[in-house]
């Protein structure tokens, strides 16, 4: 939590005349199975970095952490300020259990792209796609590592559907 709080501070004092904070939430079909919050901070038009926490339940049930950078695209003819593309990366981790209440350790790193629309001034719906690798520890069976690269946390396709607000 102190580094979270840090990692906040950094990005208020930040001296930019362009600097804009949004938050995001998972959509709510995803309460299934977890929950996730997000913090974007735009350093510029182009670039951010984000922070996000997610609690997972059901399937390898456990948190996870993650840092996010995003390069927007600039704005052309075909497109108004309202929408943006964008390409990502992002690595983190956490920690999850299996159905025999075993917990094991867990690292991700991946990317893709995604697009951005605002439906009003500060709120935003945000999708993405992408492809994700993980890295776990030996203490999980074949079959709950089955469920973790396919439906759970670890999971290889890395699809997200946002709605947010800008601060």
């Amino acid at each position: 939590m102190k580094y979270f709080i840090l990692i906040l501070s950094v990005m208020w004092m930040t001296n930019s005349t362009f600097a804009q904070l949004s938050i995001y939430q998972s959509n709510p079909l995803g309460l299934i199975s977890k929950e996730r919050i997000k913090i974007e901070y735009h350093f510029n038009q182009q670039n951010s970095l984000s922070i996000a926490g997610a609690a997972y339940w059901n399937f390898n049930q456990g948190q996870q952490v993650f840092l996010e950078y995003r390069r927007y695209s600039l704005n052309n003819n075909m497109y108004d300020d309202t929408k943006q593309f964008f390409l990502y990366g992002k690595f983190g981790g956490g920690i999850s259990s299996n159905d025999a209440n075993s917990k094991f350790i867990y690292s991700i790193f991946g990317g893709g792209l995604g697009w951005h629309r605002y439906l009003s001034d500060n709120f935003f719906i945000d999708i993405a796609l992408g492809l994700k690798g993980s890295a776990t520890t030996n203490n999980s069976s074949d079959d709950n590592n089955l469920k973790f690269i396919t439906i759970g946390p670890g999971s290889f396709l890395d699809a997200a559907f946002h709605l947010g607000f800008d601060l």
